[in-house]
């Protein structure tokens, strides 16, 4: 019965499939920011992982193509398999992401499992739609486009939620788009399974120079395509960087603590943490926030917090840092952390730092 209502609108079915199952293909780029405030990941660490899917992808594809195992088995069993896998490798990225040699294996792996996705698909919009395959690769070239995009939105539609959910959401869309082509199958006009054909049979389609054009313009789309979902969420977070740099106009607040033991550079999740326990322990504490935005946020809630750059020496002298019996650098972003702790070493030398860590291998 599934089989038979989905046949109606093949090309539907197989476009869906291809939007719900190429969400795997940036998954952890759409969580590179959260990945980065938790485990450290820096750029670099985010363009291996990145660099890791796309190198699967090119292998994955080669190799099917090389081994003709497109052409030996059926199309939709191949999109099926190749979704299920890709699904699963991707949820185990969750368990291994703290490990660096293991999280970009997982990578490598399923940009394999997506040399099983997208041109699979291509062949089985061929097969369902043989008169309009113009139209039809248009829509799979879409559906691949957003599909692609799909971990941002799905990072966007979770926040607050810890980071493995986008990344266990798009391996559930994968799971189903292997169901959605398994029920639907090959189209009638795909031929049976054969024998290997050369790989030189392929190769011998570059002598047609409207071929040639064709493939060479695709290639081009794939390059900036790629490039443009693999450079969007360093974009946000440059972004993010120069407008927190940028001086919002609004004056530091005066510090009107008398000489407290503790200041927390820094009011965030970490920062916020330290202050519940400071003040379970009846500690007083001066807190600063570079943020002026997140400073008003937080003194809804009856926090003491006050608008300033901890790393300016007028704003560590006006919080009592001479005085101050230990400071806790709490801020989630590594430079402005270096600048905090060179600065309060320079005005008060014996004064006991403790750092946030963003990564195994801390820098100050």
């Amino acid at each position: 019965m599934p089989a038979e209502t989905l046949s109606r609108f093949p090309l539907a079915v197989i476009v869906a499939a291809q939007f719900l199952g190429t969400s795997l293909w940036f998954s952890v780029n759409g969580v590179g920011l959260s990945l980065g405030q938790e485990l450290g990941l820096t750029e670099t660490d985010l363009g291996r992982l990145t660099i890791a899917t796309q190198a699967g992808f090119i292998l994955g594809t080669l190799a099917l193509a090389a081994t003709g195992l497109a052409d030996r088995f059926r199309a939709s069993r191949v999109f099926a398999v190749a979704a299920v896998l890709g699904a699963l490798i991707n949820g185990a990225f969750v368990l291994v992401a703290w490990q660096p040699a293991a999280a970009l294996v997982m990578r490598f792996a399923t940009g394999l499992c997506l040399a099983g996705i997208y041109p699979l698909g291509m062949k089985l919009v061929i097969s369902w739609t043989p008169r309009h395959t113009g139209a039809a690769l248009a829509w799979l070239v879409g559906m691949l486009t957003l599909g692609t995009a799909v971990p941002h939105l799905l990072r966007g539609a979770t926040l607050g939620l810890p980071w493995q959910w986008p990344l266990l959401t798009a391996s559930l869309l994968a799971l189903v788009a292997a169901w959605l082509i398994r029920a639907l199958g090959d189209g009638p006009h795909l031929p049976p399974p054969g024998r290997k054909k050369p790989l030189r049979e392929g190769f011998a389609a570059f002598a047609s120079g409207d071929f040639r054009a064709a493939a060479l313009g695709y290639f081009g789309h794939c390059w900036e395509l790629y490039a443009f979902w693999t450079l969007t969420p360093l974009l946000v977070a440059l972004g993010e960087r120069l407008i927190r740099d940028e001086p919002s106009g609004r004056p530091f607040d005066p510090i009107d603590e008398e000489d407290p033991p503790v200041i927390v550079a820094g009011f965030g999740r970490v920062g916020q943490i330290i202050a519940r326990v400071l003040a379970m322990r009846r500690i007083p504490f001066t807190a600063l926030e570079i943020n002026p935005d997140h400073v008003d946020f937080v003194r809804q809630f009856g926090n003491r917090i006050y608008y300033g750059d901890a790393s300016r020496p007028d704003v560590l002298r006006a919080a009592g840092v001479a005085k101050a019996r230990a400071i806790v650098v709490a801020t989630g972003d590594v430079e402005t952390s270096l600048r905090i702790v060179e600065q309060v070493r320079a005005m008060a030398p014996d004064l006991p730092v403790i750092a946030r860590a963003t990564n195994r291998h801390p820098e100050l």
